[in-house]
């Protein structure tokens, strides 16, 4: 049994679908060679498999993203998130949710969502400020 795992393998053992792995793969899901011919370590496979280690890995991805970007990098990075989200909810999170409190997003369906987009929100106004005092 090799070490090395192919994408619709990969897939196959996580049960998601290809566009999916290859999602895990953006967040952080580590693979190796080149971009038409990556393989994934049966180890990070596994890991995978549990959620804590899981959020760990696309933590630590995002971390490192974050701090190799230029300012207008990561603007640009949580513009397009906060365009993701705009575009699920059908429209901004200040029209749709501004006026919840921390107790009625917690209880949202959608929680996690919600707090992460708030986040984004407040980390565009700190990105714009920064932007500002560079000019």
């Amino acid at each position: 049994m090799s070490e090395l795992v192919n994408i619709s393998d990969a897939a196959d053992y996580l049960g998601v679908s290809r566009t999916t792995l290859y999602k895990y793969i953006e967040r952080g899901l580590e693979t190796v060679g080149e971009k038409n011919n990556q393989k994934i370590p049966r180890f990070m496979l596994e890991a995978w498999k549990n959620p804590e280690i899981a959020f760990q890995m696309q933590w630590l991805a995002q971390l490192k993203r974050t701090r190799e970007q230029t300012v207008e990098q990561r603007l640009d990075d949580v513009n397009k998130q906060i365009a993701e989200f705009e575009k699920k909810f059908g429209g901004s999170f200040y029209f749709l949710f501004s006026n919840m409190t921390d107790q009625e997003l917690d209880a949202h369906p959608e929680a996690v969502d919600l707090h992460d987009w708030r986040e984004l929100e407040k980390e565009k106004q700190e990105l714009l400020g920064k932007l500002r005092e560079e000019r």
